[in-house]
């Protein structure tokens, strides 16, 4: 059997009466959300006018890094190898790019 279309599963989802009740109890949380993805999408797009791409576009990847490392850190997740390896190949990316 193929598997279902993801339409489906939002369809499917929809119906189902947990998601309702979670989009009521969070959608200031998804709008404020929503907000500041599209804030940050924006400045960096405003910054690629003020500076080279190349420049903006890796001070915008470092943060994939201080991700790994407020998890690692602040949040007590677990540094996996897949992870750090993950990392480090962004890591790595960021120094290429910057040459």
């Amino acid at each position: 059997m193929a598997p279902e279309l993801p339409s489906r599963n939002v369809e499917f989802y929809a119906r189902t009466p947990e998601v309702p009740r979670y989009l009521a109890r969070y959608w200031p949380r998804m709008t404020i959300g929503a907000f500041l993805t599209t804030a940050s999408y924006a400045i960096a797009l405003y910054a690629m006018t003020l500076a080279p791409v190349a420049l903006v576009a890796v001070l915008r990847e470092t943060s994939v890094v201080f991700a790994a490392v407020i998890a690692t850190f602040v949040l007590k997740e677990k540094m996996t190898r897949r992870r750090l390896i993950a990392t480090g190949a962004v890591l790595l990316g960021l120094v290429a790019l910057r040459i």
